[in-house]
């Protein structure tokens, strides 16, 4: 096998797993991005010339939106999940009468309907808590080895805008 398909593959290992390195033209030089897309640079913890160990924190991004964002989430899960349960029981009430032929079908189907649909509202919102705990996860960077720091691309209250293309943030050296 070509020992350049397998540094690609390792590559993308590595991208995929950490969301943030990739090697630039030399082999043991990593930028160093972040998987948020956007965000202010909260602060750098690194300075250029510092050896950092793997698991480091790098830098980080301020988290204020995102928590605010979270707890939005969190909020909506917990409303979405009390309309599916009451739509549940008006389906077992729609039933519970139509069986006694005091509800028309119509409405069984319309009470059937507003339960599907509470499921669905449910469901996003499960996926959105999913998509912010994501960002929160990835707020702050840490080192993915041994490395020493050798270019700081940002400072503390960089903006970075990754939504076309990934910034990089700093750049490092990895040490064997």
């Amino acid at each position: 096998m070509n020992i350049y398909f397998l540094k690609y593959i390792l590559l993308l290992l590595l991208t995929f797993s950490t969301g943030i390195a990739y090697p630039e033209t030399q082999s043991n030089l990593f930028p160093i991005s972040s998987a948020i897309s956007s965000g202010v640079i909260k602060k750098i913890h690194v300075t250029e010339g510092q050896t950092v160990n793997k698991g480091d924190l790098l830098f980080e991004f301020d988290d204020r939106l995102i928590n605010s964002n979270l707890e939005e989430a969190q909020a909506n899960v917990r409303m979405a999940s009390l309309k599916t349960s009451e739509a549940k029981k008006e389906v077992e009430r729609s039933i519970e009468l139509y069986e006694r032929t005091v509800l028309s079908d119509y409405d069984l189907q319309q009470s059937k309907v507003k339960y599907r649909e509470a499921q669905a509202e449910l469901a996003q919102a499960k996926n959105r808590l999913v998509h912010v705990q994501w960002d929160k996860d990835y707020s702050k960077v840490y080192a993915p080895f041994k490395a020493q720091v050798k270019t700081l691309k940002c400072y503390s209250g960089c903006y970075v805008n990754n939504n076309f293309s990934t910034q990089t943030i700093l750049i490092l050296e990895k040490i064997p």
